[in-house]
């Protein structure tokens, strides 16, 4: 009977691990991108960078998708059972002439949507209220008007400000995203202050890897002075204090803190539009992961393979399997956010 208990708690565990590994159900949340337009251009950034741009990117920049193509990816993902579908751009959402409309769909099929913006342009809060949007992520690096033209290539902070103190009177969830610099260390404090004297929700902050150079074994010297220097702790847990004095959530990746965790981006999340090197970009799907390596795992199309094809597929079951493994060295290699043996995308 012992043996018996134990040959039947071995098949439990088999078949649990299985289940984590090939029979994941359905992402909790799909992040669509509708265009690679952008009205900056951030030292740190892997596509919109001047120095960093490669000849295919250069040639699609200012693409926007079609109306029409993202209304019918929406209806696919709703059809799925997707409950919270996240509207982003490789670049600035809101140059879409159609962004609006797309909340209005989302709205319409009866899901939950958010957006990621850099908060530059002057958007129409009551509009994006009444079509169901309650979570906006901006990012703010700083709070000097010199340092942010040299970051971003624009002189729009006011823009960003401005933004952020109209979505919080209309009751929005916004949400902070702040990168962690060598040169902006000494400010955070300050922004920590800013946040939140605002009301900002939460704020999240996410030390810089210059992706793209590290792996050409390059630093630039406009981008050298973007390292992340981890002598500045102390400066950084004082300003998570002053954050949450104020009811503000602090989240902050534990590879600041020199910490790691296991990655569960591909058993909860994916992004579709994504380009990667030999696909089509309409439809394509990586994992839901900001990490520029991730268009490197593009998972199939949703155009040519039923959704659900891709979320079970051959894979992605690899990657699950290699990240329960800890074997998958080349997808951790370049993640910002869940450092050593058992990160990835």
């Amino acid at each position: 009977m012992k043996l018996l208990r134990q040959y039947f708690r071995h098949v439990v565990e088999i078949l649990e691990k299985r289940r984590c590994t090939y029979l994941h159900y359905k992402p909790y949340a799909v992040t669509v991108n509708i265009g690679m337009g952008c009205n900056q251009k951030c030292l740190y950034c892997p596509y919109h960078s001047p120095d960093w741009r490669d000849q295919w990117f250069a040639l699609h920049e200012r693409t926007q998708f079609a109306h029409d193509v993202l209304t019918r990816e929406i209806d696919m993902l709703a059809d799925w059972g997707a409950q919270q579908i996240h509207v982003c751009s490789i670049g600035e959402p809101f140059l879409h002439p159609y962004i609006y409309h797309l909340f209005r769909h989302i709205r319409m099929r009866d899901r939950r949507t958010s957006v990621l913006t850099n908060g530059t342009v002057p958007l129409d809060w009551d509009a994006l209220r009444s079509m169901g949007l309650r979570n906006v992520k901006m990012d703010l690096d700083t709070l000097d008007d010199d340092r942010y033209e040299e970051l971003c290539g624009v002189r729009l902070l006011h823009n960003v400000k401005q933004n952020i103190a109209a979505g919080i009177n209309r009751d929005m969830k916004v949400v902070i995203n702040t990168i962690l610099m060598r040169d902006s260390m000494n400010e955070l404090p300050d922004i920590a202050a800013y946040v939140s004297g605002c009301g900002v929700a939460v704020w999240y902050l996410t030390p810089l890897m210059l992706q793209p150079n590290i792996e050409r074994g390059v630093l630039t010297k406009d981008n050298r002075d973007c390292t992340f220097d981890r002598r500045s702790k102390d400066r950084l847990m004082r300003s998570i204090a002053i954050a949450e004095a104020g009811d503000t959530k602090v989240v902050i990746s534990p590879y600041a803190l020199g910490m790691t965790e296991r990655c569960a981006k591909p058993w909860h999340s994916m992004m579709l539009n994504i380009p990667s090197p030999g696909k089509t970009t309409i439809g394509n799907v990586v994992v839901g992961c900001t990490v520029a390596k991730s268009k490197d795992y593009p998972l199939g199309n949703v155009f040519d393979t039923p959704l659900n094809q891709i979320w079970n597929g051959q894979e992605m079951r690899r990657l699950r399997r290699n990240l329960l493994k800890n074997t998958d060295v080349e997808c951790a290699k370049f993640c910002t956010h869940n450092r050593g043996p058992t990160a990835g995308c």
